[in-house]
């Protein structure tokens, strides 16, 4: 994607999830780019088919539909990736140092901030449109017993923040990122390995055969994540393929 055309940004009051309402604009406007977000998305989904919880006018949650070029479709972990990045750096941008849990979850103190959910319009060889959903816990002051770890800005600085600000600097952080496809793509997963939870760190996962102790080695290109477990042995993981067990 040699330029990033003006986007379009769109609020709504209520939807079901923003990625469901993203599609139905995207036949209204003829644009590379869009972002829908809302104060209130009733139905909204995480990764391994969970809800989000977002209580309404506390938090943000939105969706960015772009049209990659000639991105081939073994490379589309490439868009989580600089998704995610960009989820860091806006995070760092109010003084939070947030990292990566495999594949896109945001946490603050091994404390899950933010979440991506991703879908990929596929076209012959190529990905033809991602539709990226994002949900960042801004305002929110207390949750529900059920989530076993959650966190937002306000738990973490003590402050309320703009949630329009927050969305404007995501923007503005993913336009310049996305660009990075053209570049070297080595350099954009050496950053998210960086910036990856539990990286050469020994944490507790679950796959479906048993419960084991091991460090996350590496990501691959097509996502695949590596992890040795503490006999050296190293066991490679798509999503949804292992878990983490976090201390709750």
């Amino acid at each position: 994607m040699e330029q990033i055309p003006s986007q379009i940004v769109l609020w709504t009051d209520k939807c079901d999830s923003t990625n469901a309402e993203i599609r139905k604009l995207l036949k209204q406007y003829d644009q590379d780019i869009i972002t829908v977000a809302t104060n209130n998305q009733e139905k909204g989904r995480g990764q391994r088919g969970n809800s989000w919880f977002s209580d309404t006018n506390k938090n943000l949650t939105f969706s960015i539909a772009i049209s990659p070029d000639k991105l081939e479709i073994e490379q589309q972990f490439y868009i989580s990736m600089l998704t995610a990045l960009t989820a860091i750096d806006t995070f760092k941008s109010i003084g939070l140092s947030a990292t990566i849990k495999w594949p896109n979850d945001i946490f603050i103190n091994d404390c899950k901030i933010g979440g991506i959910l991703i879908e990929h319009d596929i076209s012959g060889a190529y990905i033809e449109r991602s539709i990226i959903g994002v949900g960042i816990n801004v305002n929110q002051e207390a949750f529900p017993d059920y989530l076993p770890n959650p966190t937002s800005v306000y738990t973490e600085t003590g402050e309320t923040n703009d949630i329009s600000t927050v969305l404007n600097k995501f923007i503005d952080i993913f336009n310049d990122n996305i660009t990075r496809l053209n570049e070297p793509r080595d350099r954009i997963r050496n950053e998210y390995k960086h910036n990856l939870f539990g990286i050469n760190r020994v944490l507790k996962f679950r796959d479906s055969e048993v419960v084991f102790n091991g460090k996350i080695v590496d990501v691959l290109p097509t996502g695949e994540i590596k992890i040795e477990d503490t006999n050296g042995d190293t066991r490679g993981y798509f999503f949804k393929e292992v878990e983490f067990i976090l201390l709750q």
